[in-house]
């Protein structure tokens, strides 16, 4: 569209070089005519001889003028075409890099969310309950957002982080006990 708004600026532009050409031209030869006769100015003219002079004079600027406009009008043509190719090529490029862009995001969209779930995850010790809210917004939500708020649900909740590698220790403990039997025989 910007390039169409250029186009038209650049004939409106010739058509008033050209429309100033046209006015420029029979103020010169009326110029001329008077520094030649300025007594004949004066003299009371035939009124054929002044539609004569005035269709000859406007035959003559209609043929420049036609001249000039059709080749202004090719120019014009050719400047059009070119940016009517150019316009395209740039709509094509758009496109294409909209459809990069777009597959990009969705890429980059898809890891964050992996990395929200598996953060999400990390806090096992929290129901599916409590971590509700932060499931259903998590594409609002960055991933530091995403741990502070599931810290806070934590120490709200009182959660012992400990309760499972405590678990574990009592575990070791059985497996490492060691037992002694002595034989009487």
């Amino acid at each position: 569209m910007k390039v169409l708004g250029q186009y038209m600026e650049e004939k409106e532009k010739k058509s008033a070089e050209r429309l100033l050409k046209e006015a420029m031209r029979p103020k010169k030869e009326e110029k001329e005519v008077e520094e030649e006769s300025p007594v004949e100015n004066f003299e009371k003219k035939d009124d054929d001889e002044d539609k004569d002079d005035d269709s000859d004079s406007k035959e003559d600027q209609e043929e420049d003028s036609d001249d000039t406009d059709d080749t202004d009008d090719d120019e014009e043509k050719n400047k059009y075409s070119l940016l009517e190719q150019q316009y395209n090529d740039l709509s094509t490029q758009y496109e294409q890099l909209k459809k990069d862009y777009d597959a990009l995001v969705e890429f980059k969209n898809n890891i964050e969310n992996e990395k929200k779930d598996a953060l999400i995850n990390e806090f096992y010790m929290l129901s599916d309950e409590d971590k509700k809210d932060i499931i259903e917004n998590k594409s609002k939500y960055s991933l530091e957002e995403i741990k502070a708020k599931l810290a806070v649900i934590c120490y709200e909740k009182k959660v012992n982080f400990n309760s499972e590698s405590s678990e574990e220790i009592d575990n070791n403990k059985e497996e490492k006990v060691t037992t002694f039997t002595f034989n009487d025989s």
